[in-house]
């Protein structure tokens, strides 16, 4: 425990895929604000509203908190609003469609109405969304095991949708029911936590699991982390 008093943690990190031989992939779907003009064609708000909602539901401030993290980071270039990459393409897949939040939002996180998602950017936002997961791919795509730290934050307008509890931690470690999961650096990362007295902690709560790529080497093991970082905490 002494070991990793005062380090950052990162160190837990670094240690973690030294000592497996992995390429660190960093992920952030939603840290980005921006939309291409061809949004607004189907947009049914004002641009002003469009951006309090943006600022809501976006990431904010990942990027610049991990900065320094000298790993290779695949970022989604536009906003969760325009497509949200990290939901299941297929709405009947994805449980938050239902709320009008799928892949493309037709309806903000009130509830709302916000895009007519019409068939010509259905199109486009398909396309944009399998190039987002080929980067991704391409990125695990090598001669090596991989750590994906799938990156994101959360506030309670979010959570709502996932659990009616006020009392949410400050740090979510998400982890999928599969051989992508470490139990090792999950009990690193606790260690850390209890001797640094970092952050409160939950495991899959409020939100559950961590992105994969859609491909791997045969015989590549990856393993994939999901923080999520309670706005509440570091805002």
């Amino acid at each position: 425990m002494k070991l990793y008093k005062g380090k950052p943690i990162k160190y837990v990190i670094e240690e973690f895929a030294r000592e497996n031989n992995l390429k660190v992939v960093m992920h952030f779907p939603h840290s980005s604000l921006g939309v291409p003009d061809s949004f607004w064609k189907d947009v049914v708000i004002d641009q002003t509203s469009f951006t309090k909602i943006n600022f809501l539901m976006s990431d904010l401030l990942l990027l610049e908190l991990f900065e320094f993290w000298n790993y290779e980071k695949v970022i989604a270039p536009y906003s969760r609003l325009y497509v949200d990459v990290e939901k299941y393409w297929n709405d009947a897949e994805e449980t938050m469609s239902k709320y009008g939040m799928g892949a493309i939002y037709t309806k903000d996180v009130y509830g709302k109405p916000l895009h007519k998602k019409s068939l010509e950017f259905v199109e486009e936002a398909k396309n944009y969304y399998e190039e987002h997961h080929r980067k991704l791919s391409a990125a695990c795509d090598v001669d090596q095991d991989i750590l994906i730290l799938d990156m994101h934050s959360f506030n309670f307008e979010m959570s709502r949708f996932v659990t009616k509890k006020l009392i949410l931690p400050e740090v979510c470690l998400g982890v999928n029911d599969d051989d992508s999961r470490s139990d090792d650096l999950i009990w690193r990362i606790k260690v850390w936590n209890k001797v640094n007295r970092a952050f409160s902690c939950r495991i899959n709560f409020p939100y559950q699991g961590s992105i994969l790529p859609n491909r791997k080497r045969k015989g590549q093991k990856i393993y994939s982390l999901m923080f999520e970082f309670n706005k509440k905490w570091y805002i």
